[in-house]
Formats: structure tokens, C-alpha cells, sequence
């Protein structure tokens, strides 16, 4: 299949080639040299992408899965990552002048040495984000999350961030690529972590509700009414009935409470937020088409069902 990257504004082709997804054409391009400057990467799946280095200054990434990406030493002046995730993200040393990024999931991403000078962080989510020696010059902070973000010796903070003392010290890079070879290769030990971060949440949440067996209740209720389940939309109505995305189905299956919060934080994006983190300790990508959505919520219910299988089995 032949995809095509272009520019954001002019709508230029910037590179091309015969591959199955956006992300082997844009590493395709990165490798072969290729000006990426302003492309258009919007929603994409990058998760896990090597992109170390990569120059996408100005690039178009709103919404894109970059979640445990390696972005180390990546020029990224001037780029969109408004509600990008960003979850266990590597950015050491990446250049993110005057990038927009609010409302980005940039939860444990490692931003150490980041340049971050006129970036807009409003609302963002950096719970447990290292900024050690980040560059923070004119940074928009406002309503961002920094629950358990280590800023030890970062510059320029904002006289209006209080910073809080950090709940663990930052991973190693060495470090950081080792946990995720090991999680990748036993995801349980994905599973067990979150269910931790879970916990933790809870405690300074309880406001928040919790689903129990998230992933399973929402692929069984997808699962029995395919038609409930469109990302493309909070909340929705059609011929066939209600619908749902992954944030919205979250608030849905809380009930009376789910809605309320959805309410009380103005949005349903950040209510979806909060009760996959009380009841799963982990923030999914919430964009992009129907497809990678449902797969990703049966991978997190088979992984979850094992996890809760090998406890039981320790328990017996």
C-alpha cells in the first residue's frame, strides 16, 4: 500500500513509499533523509517508535500514539502534540520550543534536559515526569498535573508551580529500555505495575470511581453491542442508538458517578482519564480509528485476566 506524508498547511507530499502504516513510512523517511519539517502526523500510532533525533519541527502530531517513544535529542520546535500520549515517553534532551502541548498524557515520560522554552503545557498531564535540568523558559503550566514530578534542578519553573517532591527516583535511560524489554517480553509485569500506580491514585482520589475489571466489562459490553462502540465521538447518538468511545464508554460503565465526574472536570476526556488511572493505573490513547481501539482494549483484558489468574494460582 502506498502512503503518503504530507504537509500540514501547503498539503506538499514530503515523502512516500510502499508500506503498511504511517509509522514504517515515516521512519522509512527519517532514515533516508528525508525533510519532515510541518508534516502531518495527526492521530498516528507511534507507540514504542525509534525516533531519537528525528527533526519534525512544526509537524502535525495532535492526538498521535507516541506512548513509550524514543524521542531523545528530537527536534520538535514549533510541533502540534495538543492530547498527544506521551505515557513513558523518552524526550532527553529534545528540543520543544514554543510546542503545543496541551493537554498531552506525558505521565512517567522522561523530559530530563528537555528544552521546553514557551511551550504550552496547560492542562497536561506530567504525573510522575522527570524534568530534572529542563529548560521551563515561559512555559505555560497552567492547570497542568505535576503529582509526584521530580523538577530537581530544572530551570526557569514558574513561580506558580510548587514543586513537589518526587515518589521515586528517575529511571536511567539503560534503565528505562531494560523495564520496557522486560515488560514487553512478560506483559504481566506491565500489569502488576499499573495495578500499583492504581492503588496509588485511588488514594489521593477517592473521588474518582472505580471499575473493576475495566478492560473486561468494556470489551464485553463492546463486544455484545458492536454498534455502541464509534471514537469518533464522546458520546453520541445514531439510528441504532447510544454511542461511545473508549473515554466516554469508561464514564459510561461508571454510572451515575462517571457522569458526574465527567461534569465536575469539565470533559469527558478527563474523566476518562482519572477512572482508567483509579481502576487500571494506566491512561490509554482515547484517538485514532475504531480498529486499534478495540484491539488494544482485548489485549488489556486478556492481559488482565491472566494477571488476576497468576494471583489466583499464587494464592491456591
Amino acid at each position: 500500500m502506498r502512503i503518503e506524508i504530507k504537509h500540514r498547511v501547503t498539503r506538499a507530499g514530503l515523502y512516500e513509499g510502499e508500506h503498511e502504516t504511517v509509522r514504517e513510512v515515516l521512519l522509512a523517511g527519517i532514515a533516508g533523509g528525508a525533510d519532515l519539517g510541518g508534516a502531518d502526523l495527526g492521530g498516528a500510532d507511534l507507540g514504542g517508535a525509534d525516533l531519537r533525533d528525528a527533526d519534525l519541527r512544526d509537524a502535525y502530531l495532535r492526538g498521535a500514539d507516541l506512548g513509550g517513544a524514543d524521542l531523545g535529542g528530537a527536534y520538535l520546535r514549533d510541533a502540534d502534540l495538543g492530547g498527544a500520549y506521551l505515557g513513558g515517553a523518552y524526550l532527553r534532551g529534545a528540543y520543544l520550543r514554543d510546542a503545543n502541548l496541551r493537554d498531552a498524557d506525558l505521565r512517567d515520560a522522561y523530559l530530563g534536559g528537555a528544552y521546553l522554552g514557551g511551550a504550552d503545557l496547560g492542562g497536561a498531564y506530567l504525573r510522575d515526569a522527570y524534568l530534572g535540568g529542563a529548560n521551563l523558559r515561559d512555559a505555560d503550566l497552567r492547570d497542568a498535573y505535576l503529582g509526584g514530578a521530580n523538577l530537581r534542578d530544572a530551570r526557569n519553573v514558574p513561580a506558580s508551580i510548587a514543586a513537589v517532591p518526587p515518589v521515586r527516583e528517575p529511571e536511567t535511560h539503560e534503565q528505562w529500555r531494560a523495564r520496557r524489554e522486560a515488560e514487553r517480553k512478560d506483559p504481566l509485569l506491565r500489569v502488576r505495575r499499573n495495578r500499583e500506580r492504581a492503588l496509588e491514585y485511588r488514594a489521593s482520589h477517592p473521588e474518582v470511581p472505580v471499575i473493576e475489571q475495566l478492560s473486561q466489562k468494556m470489551l464485553a459490553s463492546v463486544t455484545s453491542a458492536p454498534e455502541s462502540f464509534d471514537t469518533g465521538s464522546w458520546h453520541g447518538q445514531t439510528a441504532c442508538g447510544t454511542t461511545h468511545c473508549r473515554a466516554g464508554y469508561s464514564v459510561h460503565l461508571a454510572g451515575d458517578a462517571g457522569y458526574a465526574l465527567e461534569q465536575s472536570l469539565g470533559g469527558t476526556e478527563r474523566a476518562g482519564r482519572a477512572i482508567y488511572l483509579a481502576s487500571e493505573g494506566f491512561v490509554p490513547h482515547f484517538f485514532g480509528a475504531n480498529g486499534p481501539a478495540l484491539e488494544d482494549i482485548r489485549r488489556r483484558a486478556e492481559e488482565s485476566a491472566a494477571y488476576e489468574a497468576s494471583l489466583a494460582g499464587e494464592q491456591s
